[in-house]
């Protein structure tokens, strides 16, 4: 059974809104046919050689990768770019890749909250928030048309209140309007005074979504002129963004944390920065490089700050912070967090009876060997 590549995106973008990437980000459908049917996918951190050439051979039409296999300007396509191969073989073999990246990051399933879970980490909050937009948006619509649009604006990931998606309000009333003689109504006569049953209908609406929901009234609003209203709001929103911070269950020191990582990571080798006897309470995390977070960390009030790839000024800065570090890697727990997302994936579609076969690619590993 094959089921629309828009709605596997949709379920996707439940998880992981795209409006929660970071504005560097490239994220959503990279390569593909937004019209094409799934059958079969596979879920992958990096868009690799040996992660296209097994999406190849199991038959599947779509890669879900965590980093962007596109990310700068392509300047050429030769035999001697590497890259420029990695593209031929996906598209010879029609396959779409789609990216979820740091928004995937900001969601429940992300790296940060995988390790925020091995630690029993409580009262967690934010660590680099980032506060939406939004706005509320009104529209107008016959009453027996008001279901099919409220679903297709939600689709778009409009009316998302918290852990809440496709909240909307509507009130009945009556429309009017006179439609000229040349034009061509949805109901009543040309160049006559019309009414009928519509409904007020309201929703929440993200900026970043904003042109999405606007063509889905177009394509889903009977009226030749819909009318619609965008206000912006000043209510906080929900706050998303990059890295937890969270209080241990009971403080650890340094090593011991080391321990808990490296064997639930399965790490091959970890560095930290800080006194090894260093009683810790309070930990803040972000998956992948979280580097440039140093000073959120340490404002946050964490005494350790677990990420990946941090530079040698970056440790000397968190020394003169006083603040401890600890290196994962980059590999490791967003690997695992690409895991759980194809997890979810095979109990939605199971659950829903789709049909869809889900593969999480283990090809890969950690490029960095440790002597």
């Amino acid at each position: 059974m094959a089921v629309p590549l828009p709605q596997l995106i949709r379920y996707v973008e439940q998880i992981a809104p795209m409006y929660w990437a970071q504005e560097w980000d490239k994220v959503g459908l990279q390569i593909g046919d937004r019209e094409g049917q799934i059958s079969s996918l596979s879920v992958t951190l990096d868009v690799s050689p040996g992660a296209v050439s097994h999406a190849a051979q199991i038959g599947a039409q779509l890669i879900i990768a965590h980093h962007p296999l596109i990310f700068t300007p392509i300047d050429n396509l030769t035999r001697q770019e590497p890259s420029s191969l990695l593209l031929k073989q996906i598209i010879q073999n029609n396959l779409n890749i789609y990216i979820t990246h740091t928004n995937f990051d900001a969601c429940v399933l992300g790296g940060s909250n995988l390790v925020a879970d091995l630690l029993g980490l409580k009262n967690r909050k934010v660590l680099s928030p980032v506060k939406e937009k939004t706005y509320k948006l009104v529209v107008f619509v016959p009453a027996d048309q008001a279901e099919i649009l409220r679903k297709a604006i939600g689709d778009t990931g409009a009316g998302v209140i918290g852990d809440y998606s496709y909240c909307a309000f509507q009130t009945s009333g009556r429309g009017f309007f006179q439609a000229a003689v040349s034009s061509h109504p949805f109901v009543g006569q040309a160049g006559e005074m019309n009414s009928l049953a519509e409904v007020r209908l309201e929703t929440i609406v993200p900026q970043a979504v904003i042109p999405s929901v606007l063509q889905a009234i177009k394509d889903n609003h009977p009226y030749q002129e819909p009318a619609y209203d965008l206000y912006p709001l000043h209510n906080p929103g929900t706050k998303t963004g990059l890295g937890v911070i969270g209080d241990l269950p009971q403080p650890h020191i340094l090593p011991d944390l080391a321990k808990i990582l490296t064997d639930k990571l399965k790490l091959n080798g970890l560095r930290w920065v800080g006194q090894s006897q260093q009683e810790i309470k309070q930990v803040a995390i972000c998956s992948g490089s979280g580097g440039d977070l140093i000073k959120q960390a340490k404002n946050s009030g964490a005494q350790l700050f677990i990420s990946g790839d941090f530079k040698y000024h970056q440790a000397r800065q968190a020394q003169m912070l006083d603040l401890a570090l600890m290196d994962i890697g980059h590999f490791a727990c967003e690997n695992q967090a690409m895991a759980t997302l194809a997890e979810n994936l095979k109990g939605w579609s199971d659950k829903e009876g789709l049909g869809v076969k889900v593969e999480f690619y283990q090809g890969d590993n950690d490029p960095f060997i440790y002597f």
